[in-house]
């Protein structure tokens, strides 16, 4: 609630302000309007010289851009400019036109001036009559010395004879807005005025250039890159102004400057990047960062591009960026800056108070370009007077930026240390509790540790023993046919890989089913049992024997196996089963049929291989039992 008061205040304020910036331009536009008059013969008289003679100028666009002077003044239908002082921006050559008499009580030579903000090329041709006189060519695109004098803009010196009517022809090419400005003068109230207008545009240019000066030296302290920006968006402008109203070329770079074909809307949309690149971190905040950062990333690079369009000969693109680029950042620079002002950020209410002057100063110069205002000496200046006034507006709110970020700063640490205090009041009344409790939790852990172990062992064991059961016969201990099966594809696998081959043998327990019968389950399970130890008492170390049915063993021979060491197996077996199994007092012969089958010659899988260990098995038992029958293909 405490920012409505200032809120209701600024925003009378800012209404204020863009009325007043509106209403003056409307007043220069209007003031543009007053001029409007049919053109005339300009009349030369002794108070003459200063005057505007733009009321008598007329026009005549060459859309062929070929027409010479005499074609021009045989057949070129003139446009009276109705007092305008800019004709927007053409993409052919343009002709003015001025009749000019000299009354005889008037000095004979008089000085015409021409104050275009840009002109590629400008030509003077005097008509006397059928005579045609030829100045030669200057402008931007030719050396400083092709100039009828020495100025930063353009003078021509003409004798007018008395009584007779003079016309006086100017071809102009320009790839920006025409402004045509014109006025006649005698040299030395024109010498007077020139003093008085490069004082005026000196003191502008030596408040952006100092103020500039100084943030990079504030930057070389502070190491802030915002500093750079602000300097480089001054500079940026003062060379724009500089070049705009011709200092570039007279006083810089004189004969080499006009090779630089393109440089004024270069140098416009490099102000303009600066612009957006200043502002972007001047008014970013973590509530907007998220789309104005990549918006006005997007029009740095926009005008980037326009720079090297222009400088490359695309002065079309450049000029139609420079042009469309503005309607999307100053709104939304406006708006973003006034928000920023309502959240109490004062180099925002500085940035807006020294941004709006300027724009009002552009949207004057671009008016001015397109004959919508006067060209005065006062219009022409007013986007200087406004450049100077934003360099110290946004100076201050640098300056604003580090007394704030200062005063958070000191905030900050104040808080910190009172937070510190009493945190580390509650972290000494904490201790003592943690020292309690740690003292306490220490005994319940040493208790929990010992149950956790007991019961981890627990755990361990039961866990062997689950695993255990699962894979072996709980009567004999023996494999059962899930780890044998699991056995038997392993090395199915390290057979192929190593080439050795392995042998399957069935084995089933003859003339169990009559033990069984007669003597009972436990008897049966003693002859199981017994069996399982015989077995394992005739094979190798490595080999496996497993129980995997009612009566029925398994035993997988691992490579390598000879035909000799399998045969001799086999009779260890049935050399085993022939002594009898005394089970409840009664000895009791068992004896045992066994099939084989070789991998990978009886069987290239385990599928296969059983089924053929199957096969012999059943040969062993139908060929009268206790016998070891090897696999034969039918």
């Amino acid at each position: 609630m405490q920012k409505l008061p200032f809120l209701s205040a600024f925003c009378k304020t800012a209404g204020t302000f863009i009325l007043a910036v509106l209403l003056a331009c409307c007043c220069l536009m209007h003031t543009g309007r007053v001029w409007a008059a049919d053109a005339a013969l300009l009349q030369i008289k002794a108070d003459s010289s200063g005057a505007y003679v733009n009321p008598q100028v007329s026009y005549f666009v060459d859309d062929s851009d070929k027409l010479s002077a005499a074609q021009v003044v045989k057949s070129a239908v003139f446009t009276p400019t109705e007092g305008r002082t800019g004709l927007g921006l053409l993409r052919h050559a343009t002709w003015l036109r001025l009749d000019v008499r000299r009354q005889a009580d008037t000095p004979s030579e008089w000085w015409f001036e021409y104050l275009p903000y840009s002109v590629h090329e400008v030509q003077m041709f005097e008509v006397h009559g059928d005579q045609i006189v030829a100045h030669p060519a200057t402008g931007e695109g030719h050396p400083h010395s092709t100039r009828p004098f020495s100025y930063r803009q353009y003078l021509w010196p003409v004798d007018l004879p008395a009584g007779e009517t003079v016309t006086l022809l100017w071809r102009i090419e320009s790839f920006n807005t025409h402004g045509i400005p014109m006025r006649v003068w005698q040299f030395q109230h024109w010498s007077e005025q020139t003093i008085k207008e490069t004082l005026g545009v000196g003191l502008c240019f030596g408040i952006m250039a100092g103020l500039a000066l100084y943030n990079i030296l504030l930057w070389a302290r502070l190491r802030d890159r915002l500093y750079v920006l602000y300097s480089c968006q001054i500079i940026s402008y003062l060379i724009f102004a500089f070049d705009l109203h011709g200092y570039l070329s007279q006083f810089l770079l004189p004969e080499s400057i006009h090779m630089l074909v393109g440089r004024s809307q270069a140098l416009t949309n490099l102000y303009g990047a600066f612009v957006c690149a200043f502002a972007a971190q001047l008014l970013d905040t973590p509530k907007i960062t998220r789309w104005w950062m990549p918006l006005m990333r997007g029009l740095i690079a926009l005008y980037v591009f326009a720079v090297v369009a222009a400088l490359t000969g695309f002065a079309a693109v450049s000029g139609a960026i420079l042009q469309l680029a503005p309607m999307v950042w100053i709104p939304v620079l406006f708006g973003v800056g006034l928000y920023r002002s309502w959240q109490g950020y004062e180099p925002a209410r500085l940035y807006i108070l020294g941004y709006a002057p300027l724009l009002a100063g552009l949207i004057t110069l671009l008016a001015f370009g397109e004959g919508a205002t006067s060209g005065t000496t006062w219009v022409q200046s007013i986007y200087l007077v406004a450049g100077a006034w934003e360099a110290i507006m946004f100076s201050q709110a640098l300056a604003s930026r580090i007394v704030g970020m200062s005063r958070e700063r000191t905030a900050a640490l104040e808080a910190v240390a009172e937070e510190k205090a009493k945190r580390l009041a509650e972290a000494l009344e904490h201790e003592r509790f943690l020292e309690r409790r740690v003292a306490e939790r220490t005994a319940e852990l040493g208790i929990e540790i010992t149950e956790h172990k007991r019961t981890s062992e627990q755990l361990r064991e039961s866990q062997l023993k689950l695993e255990y059961m699962a894979f072996h016969d709980a009567l004999t201990g023996l494999p059962n046919r899930r780890l044998f099966d699991d056995r038997l594809h392993k090395m199915v696998e390290q057979s192929v890989r190593s080439g050795q081959g392995f042998a399957l043998a069935l084995l089933d327990l003859d003339h169990f089913k009559e033990v069984n019968d007669m003597l009972g389950h436990d008897a049966g399970d003693r002859m199981i049992i017994e069996a399982g130890l015989r077995m394992q008492s005739c094979v190798r170390g490595g080999d496996t024997v497993a129980r995997i049915g009612g009566d029925e063993f398994a035993l997988l021979l691992t490579a390598p196996v000879a035909p000799a060491d399998l045969d001799q197996i086999c009779r260890r077996l049935l050399q085993a089963f022939l002594g009898p199994v005394e089970l409840q007092g009664t000895n009791v012969r068992c004896g045992v049929s066994i099939g084989v089958a070789g991998f990978p010659q009886d069987g290239g899988d385990t599928t296969t291989l059983y089924r053929a260990a199957d096969q012999a098995l059943y040969r062993a038992k139908s060929e009268g039992r206790h016998r070891a029958c090897h696999y034969q293909a039918a």
